[in-house]
C-alpha cells in the first residue's frame, strides 16, 4: 500500500526551499512568542534543536520530490541532511534581535504556505 502525500510531489527547488523556510518560520514564532510573554528586545533560539528539526523534514520529505537524476537523489537527498545536522552540531544559542525576525518570520510564513498550497496534490484513494 502507498502513502498518500498532502501536499504532492515537490519539486528540487521547493525540497531544497522547504528547511530554510521552516527555521525562518519556526524563529518568527519563537519571537512571537518570547515578544508577547518576556517583553524583550531579544530572543535566544536553540538553533541545535531548529537545525535538527529541519534536517527531519527534509529526510521525510525526501521521498516525495521528483527526481530527476539519479545522482541526485543519491547526493542531494541523503547529503542535505547531512550538512543541516553538521550545522545543528556546530551551532550555540543565538540572539537574535526580535523585530527583524518577527518580520522575517511572517513573511517566510506566507512564503511557506504558499509553496506547500500550490503543489499539484495527488487525489488519495482514486485509481
Amino acid at each position: 500500500m502507498q502513502q498518500c502525500s498532502l501536499f504532492g510531489e515537490l519539486g528540487i527547488r521547493s525540497w531544497l526551499a522547504l528547511p530554510p523556510l521552516f527555521l525562518c518560520g519556526t524563529a518568527g514564532v519563537a519571537a512571537a512568542l518570547d515578544r508577547m510573554l518576556a517583553e524583550s528586545t531579544s530572543t535566544a533560539l536553540s538553533v541545535p534543536l531548529m537545525f535538527g528539526c529541519a534536517a527531519g523534514l527534509a529526510v521525510l520529505s525526501g521521498g516525495q520530490v521528483r527526481w530527476s537524476r539519479r545522482w541526485q537523489r543519491r547526493v542531494l537527498r541523503f547529503g542535505y541532511p547531512v550538512v543541516l545536522l553538521a550545522c545543528a552540531v556546530s551551532t550555540d544559542q543565538v540572539l537574535v534581535p526580535l523585530l527583524p525576525m518577527l518580520v522575517v518570520g511572517a513573511a517566510t510564513l506566507f512564503v511557506l504556505a504558499a509553496l506547500l498550497a500550490r503543489r499539484p496534490g495527488t487525489r488519495c484513494g482514486q485509481d
